[in-house]
């Protein structure tokens, strides 16, 4: 129950403190990778446009203790979970 209260109060910083525009619910197109070896269960994704806006959600994350996982070109990378966040570092400055 205390890591959901988290989950949503770090969703409201990123929207209030950053952007409304860089976090989205999770789309189907990140629900898996390429090759078929992880299944993405982040409920959100965050699309930062800048370096700043990396930091700033990186930031974010640590405060409220909520684990982040780097979607890359190709790949997932690693196993994320209902309490993690997807971070697409590629897509969100092309948008």
């Amino acid at each position: 129950m205390k890591k959901e209260k988290e989950y949503v109060k770090f969703i409201e910083n990123v929207r209030d403190s950053i952007s409304p525009y860089i976090i989205s619910k999770i789309s189907p197109s990140y629900l898996s990778e390429p090759r078929g070896l992880y299944r993405n269960k982040s409920l959100h994704i965050i699309k930062p446009r800048s370096t700043k806006e990396v930091s700033d959600c990186l930031r974010l994350a640590t405060k409220y203790k909520i684990g982040v996982v780097p979607w890359s070109v190709y790949r997932l990378v690693g196993r994320p979970d209902s309490s993690t966040i997807s971070c697409d570092f590629v897509h969100g400055k092309n948008e």
